[in-house]
């Protein structure tokens, strides 16, 4: 077996490589900038990457083991306009993080980009094992990748912030909370210390603003925020810690997951079952989608503007997709109404992971 020593220099020698082709010392031109979110989807063998046998997915997403009989909405890539999109590489991941640790913290959003990471390592026969992030001081859930020493981290901490739930016993999205929203979660606060990168996924909690107390000061706020105003001071409050107390860590924030709810739509008796294939951009029944979910993503990006936090946005490639919901396909025993909040894996969750991915694997863009 090799060595760490071995490995490292391993790493190093890659990013060399890839800095000598990127024209580090002016044999290059200028990278040209690229924006990711913009593209559309088109027919591709190269995607799934992994199928339905790996055994990290959730059963609640694993459409395929639900039933689902039709696989088409897995073979689509995302392609944006004017540039390539980086697919994730198991192995120069692994080499890039070496003896490193990358975090997913937020709500159950990040649970896609966690298992799709695991399950394309595993596809790429990259060997992992369970990690307890108790024995660091991290809260959460884990695995290392064998021999590299790469740790990988979900935490679960919603809002981002302190939060407590209005009844002890009902703590799911849709029951009351309490949200601090200048107390930053002390699982986050806790992790980033040990970190090379880490992805922020918020949103769902506070897009469910119905049953919400905003607190400031440990008073509640005389005019209540909504709930995407809730979400912009936090997201402002966590970039501000960040570029003030973590020098190292390269941070994310995913944009939120849209869901295809038939409120979404044109006529109400719209679901996610209907659809069959990607939407197109100019498809009339985006209109009405487009504008329910785009005030969230533009709170996000006015909110990381001028921080070190770079939004991974996937709206517009996530609201064409329709199709690669869960739908009815879902646990034996669980419930049987429609969910067009859920997302399949394999799916679209791995081009989210894709979107990162693509970004932390260029050596310019590791600089925190």
């Amino acid at each position: 077996m090799r060595s760490i020593r071995s490995l490292l220099l391993g790493a190093l020698l890659l990013v060399g490589l890839h800095v000598a082709h990127a024209g580090l010392f002016g044999f290059g031109g200028k990278k040209k900038a690229c924006d990711l979110s913009v593209g559309s989807w088109a027919p591709s063998t190269k995607y799934p990457v992994y199928d339905s046998s790996c055994p990290y997915i959730s059963e609640q997403f694993n459409c395929e083991k639900n039933g689902r009989p039709d696989g088409d909405f897995r073979h689509f890539e995302w392609k944006p306009s004017g540039c390539n999109l980086v697919r994730f590489d198991a192995k120069k991941f692994a080499m890039t993080f070496v003896g490193q640790a990358v975090a997913i913290v937020g709500d159950n959003s990040g649970q896609y980009m966690y298992q799709s990471l695991r399950c394309r390592l595993d596809a790429a026969n990259m060997k992992t094992e369970d990690f307890d992030p108790s024995s660091i001081g991290w809260t959460g859930q884990g695995f290392k990748v064998k021999p590299w020493g790469v740790k990988v981290v979900f935490v679960h901490a919603p809002f981002l912030t302190e939060a407590e739930p209005m009844d002890p016993l009902q703590r799911s999205m849709k029951d009351g909370w309490n949200v601090h929203v200048d107390k930053i979660n002390h699982k986050l606060t806790e992790t980033l210390k040990g970190l090379r990168s880490v992805i922020l996924v918020a949103g769902s909690y506070y897009a469910e603003s119905s049953n919400r107390t905003y607190y400031s000061k440990g008073r509640p706020i005389g005019a209540q925020p909504s709930g995407v105003a809730a979400l912009s001071i936090v997201l402002k409050n966590v970039a501000d810690f960040i570029k003030s107390n973590v020098m190292l860590v390269q941070p994310f924030a995913l944009s939120i997951p849209p869901a295809h709810t038939p409120s979404m739509f044109q006529y109400a008796d719209t679901t996610c079952a209907l659809f069959a294939g990607p939407l197109s951009s100019t498809a009339t029944s985006l209109a009405k989608a487009r504008s329910a979910v785009v005030a969230w993503t533009n709170a996000q990006i006015n909110a990381l503007t001028k921080s070190r936090v770079k939004l991974l946005n996937i709206l517009s490639m996530s609201l064409y997709r329709a199709d690669a919901h869960v739908g009815t396909y879902q646990p034996a025993g669980g419930s049987s109404e429609m969910d067009c909040a859920k997302w399949c894996l394999p799916g679209v969750p791995d081009v989210w992971l894709d979107l990162w991915y693509h970004q932390v694997s260029d050596p310019f863009n590791l600089k925190p």
